[in-house]
């Protein structure tokens, strides 16, 4: 069903979300190295992904003919 899609990808986006919100709380431990920093990139770079999918499920959803 598509809207259990949708909702599921909202879901997995506003986890995402968080973990980004958490992560300024230990910036002063992460920011030291390399792996700090590539932990930042890969949460931003899911909720970029999550939301073009959650996109493309609205569009292959919503604008059917």
């Amino acid at each position: 069903m598509p809207t259990e899609q949708i909702h599921e990808a909202i879901n997995l986006l506003q986890s995402d979300i968080q973990e980004l919100r958490v992560l300024p709380e230990e910036w002063d431990r992460l920011s030291v190295n390399r792996n700090g920093a590539r932990q930042y990139k890969g949460v931003a770079r899911r909720i970029v992904l999550q939301s073009q999918k959650i996109e493309e499920l609205i569009k292959a959803n919503v604008f059917r003919a």
